[in-house]
């Protein structure tokens, strides 16, 4: 099954189906975490593309959840804000559980470990070339629209294209504006998303069987 990026601009978020599932979330911006979240199974998402061509999507399941998980991005919120606390659990152990069975290097400290979350290899300045993380303010902070005579400025140009490399780079489902450090004062209203999947039909189906 191929997969698609979809680049929203000025989005709009509007239900289909008000009944919720609960599924496992985590986030670049929350990392090495994961938790339940309660989501609308089926929703509407509008908005315009980098060329300002109209955008409608009709989403269900597994899509629908990453719409939702970003539109959350634009408004500020987290998807810690939403989950069912009694499964919050710390999965960077898991992630480098191979590494650590395999390997004699010293493990970092905790200290160190959630401080280069913090601190880039190479400091630069927004767009970022790598996720902000929970803390930073601009994580709370509500987008605001991207003026349509702007919308095809080479301004929004260049962070569509930093965005995508940063969706390949990092295998990301979604990635909203607010995550590379893009300020209010330069246009947030902006995510994308990945419609499909890249691992197969039988991933897409069980994914899908779960959040039913």
């Amino acid at each position: 099954m191929k997969f698609y990026i979809n680049v929203m601009i000025n989005p709009t978020l509007k239900v289909l189906d008000y009944d919720k599932r609960k599924f496992l979330e985590s986030c670049m911006s929350v990392k090495g975490y994961s938790a339940e979240v309660e989501r609308y199974r089926s929703v509407l998402l509008t908005g315009v593309d980098d060329r300002n061509n109209k955008q409608v999507l009709t989403l269900k399941g597994w899509n629908a959840r990453i719409a939702q998980h970003e539109m959350d991005h634009l408004d500020g919120k987290l998807y810690i804000d939403h989950m069912d606390p009694s499964t919050f659990h710390c999965t960077c152990w898991e992630q480098n559980i191979r590494y650590l069975c395999t390997t004699f290097t010293k493990s970092k400290s905790f200290r160190q470990w959630y401080r280069d979350l913090w601190i880039p290899d190479h400091p630069c300045q927004p767009p970022y070339w790598h996720f902000t993380q929970i803390g930073d303010p601009i994580l709370r902070t509500k987008a605001s629209n991207v003026p349509e005579e702007a919308i095809k400025e080479p301004e929004i140009a260049d962070f569509v294209d930093q965005m995508i490399k940063m969706l390949r780079k990092y295998n990301c489902v979604g990635i909203a504006a607010p995550q590379i450090g893009i300020s209010l004062q330069r246009k947030t209203n902006l995510f994308m998303i990945r419609i499909g999947n890249e691992f197969g039909v039988g991933v897409g189906c069980d994914r899908e069987k779960v959040m039913q």
